[in-house]
C-alpha cells in the first residue's frame, strides 16, 4: 500500500485524527528558534490545527528524551 503524504500545510485536521509527533517538530514548535523561520511558522500552523480540531497528540519517552536533550545542547550552545 503507497503512503499517502500530503504537505502539512494543506492538512485538514480532525477530531478523530491522531498524530505521533517527531522529536525535530517539536523542536522547531517549543525550541530557540526564531519565530520567523519558516520551518517553525509551519509546524505552529499544523499544531495550532492539531489542537484546535480537537485530535489526538502522542509522544513516548524516547522522543521526550530526544527533545530535552537536544534542547539542552541547544541552549547551552547558545550560552556557553
Amino acid at each position: 500500500m503507497p503512503a499517502d503524504i500530503r504537505p502539512i500545510d494543506s492538512f485538514e485536521f480532525r477530531d478523530s485524527g491522531e498524530f505521533l509527533v517527531d522529536t525535530n517538530i517539536w523542536l522547531y514548535i517549543f525550541g530557540p528558534q526564531a519565530p520567523d523561520n519558516w520551518e517553525t511558522r509551519i509546524y505552529s500552523k499544523a499544531y495550532a490545527g492539531i489542537l484546535s480540531a480537537k485530535s489526538h497528540v502522542y509522544i513516548d519517552p524516547l522522543i521526550l528524551s530526544e527533545f530535552i536533550n537536544r534542547y539542552a545542547r541547544l541552549i547551552y550552545r547558545a550560552y556557553a
